[in-house]
């Protein structure tokens, strides 16, 4: 797993974020806290931070892998349980008020308010009833937090789905009307995936028309090689193609260049090759990546798809463009393209109904899904592997892309 902090960052936060947990659990149910379960808890889950965090430190590779990995575990559980338990202090308390506190009644004549009044003539549920139904009220949040932090990880550890596409086209060709794309994007093998797991997925894949990889393969080189044989094994029908995405840049492209150039997969960097389907003329295209990771990539993917766009011609009846970044889509809607294949998001690791939920905050950045601009369509994949398998609502995939003709654009 990849340490998202420094070791002693990760460390001041964790500490920090348990802290605070014990004092939000303390004001939330403080009987509960106080018991002596509680208190072991709390003790045994120190105990990992800082353990993880000197074998961190301390241990020889790849032992300190051992301990990154426990610490980057822990980071989204603590932080979810921190968030959970500020609504439950809200609840607990006004629960408290409400059922464990004795009820009050005016002496009718003339006194100040008493509880035994009332106690003698309203029969009660047994307190420790009330306390129970507290209990579990305050506890139902931190433990619902909890949960979803665990079953972040259990998905983000499950092989990847295929995901069936259909994406209409006003004016696609009858020729390539029913075409199957296979997309496999982002797999950084080497680092939570490895090659039994993407030989396993193609075992059980069905042969498609065409293969796309948009970037990100491997995060160890080593692994290229073998990972692309086993992908052109599949033997797609009219070919198997390839784009660079900003990891590729990362451990050294032009090395990566020639792993591809012996393989059997077409890596296109700013170029384009056309295929004949029947009558009609289908051209794909691939972008480099830009590798810068902040501004507007835009101007610079443009430069690059209108390099590719020329190395094509202007004869194609589709065009296909394979772009890492899917904010390629802009220049490829401006300039015609009809379908753009992108990753590198990760589906921002969060989903919710088979969307980001950063959807909403960042509607420009294409997160994960179908897109339609015009005539134009984009698909961006949630992606094969990723860096950190914490990936609650949104599962690693591969995606099958359907082409129909249609006015609309949907997701099978």
């Amino acid at each position: 797993m990849i340490a998202l902090l420094r070791l002693r960052e990760s460390l001041v936060l964790e500490s920090a974020l348990l802290g605070v947990s014990v004092v939000l659990a303390r004001l939330a149910a403080h009987r509960l806290a106080s018991t002596r379960a509680a208190r072991r808890t709390v003790a045994a889950v120190a105990l990992l931070v800082v353990g993880a965090h000197v074998a961190w430190g301390a241990l020889p590779r790849p032992l300190a892998s051992y301990g990154v990995d426990v610490a980057m575990a822990l980071l989204p559980l603590l932080g979810l349980l921190c968030l959970s338990l500020v609504p439950s202090v809200l609840v607990g308390r006004a629960l408290n008020r409400l059922l464990l506190a004795p009820a009050v009644s005016i002496d009718p004549r003339g006194g100040e308010p008493t509880a035994k009044a009332v106690e003698a003539d309203v029969p009660r549920e047994p307190r420790p009833a009330r306390r129970a139904v507290v209990a579990m009220a305050t506890l139902a949040l931190p433990a619902a937090g909890l949960g979803a932090g665990v079953a972040g990880f259990v998905t983000g550890a499950a092989l990847p789905r295929t995901r069936r596409v259909r994406m209409d086209f006003p004016r696609l060709p009858q020729e390539l009307a029913g075409l199957r794309i296979l997309q496999l994007s982002d797999l950084h093998l080497g680092c939570t995936r490895r090659l039994d797991d993407l030989e396993r997925f193609l075992a059980s894949a069905d042969r498609p028309d065409l293969l796309m990889l948009t970037g990100d393969v491997a995060e160890d080189l080593s692994l290229l090689a073998p990972a692309l044989h086993m992908i052109a094994a599949l033997k797609p029908r009219l070919g198997a193609f390839a784009c660079l995405g900003n990891h590729e840049h990362f451990h050294g492209a032009a090395s990566a260049r020639r792993i591809f150039e012996r393989s059997d997969i077409d890596l296109l960097v700013n170029d384009a090759r056309t295929v004949a389907v029947g009558d009609a003329r289908l051209a794909i295209l691939g972008v480099d990546d830009p590798v810068w990771m902040r501004g507007d990539l835009r101007p610079r993917l443009a430069r690059h798809l209108d390099g590719a766009l020329q190395r094509a011609g202007g004869e194609a009846d589709f065009r296909l463009l394979m772009s890492h970044r899917p904010e390629g889509f802009d220049p490829a809607h401006a300039r015609g393209v009809d379908l753009v294949l992108s990753g590198h998001t990760h589906g921002g690791q969060i989903g919710f109904h088979e969307k980001s939920v950063g959807e909403r905050l960042w509607p420009e950045r294409y997160l994960w899904g179908p897109y339609s601009r015009g005539d134009s369509r984009l698909y961006t994949t949630a992606g094969f592997g990723d860096w950190y398998p914490w990936r609650p609502g949104c599962p690693s995939e591969a995606a099958l892309v359907e082409l129909a003709h249609s006015k609309r654009c949907c997701v099978g």
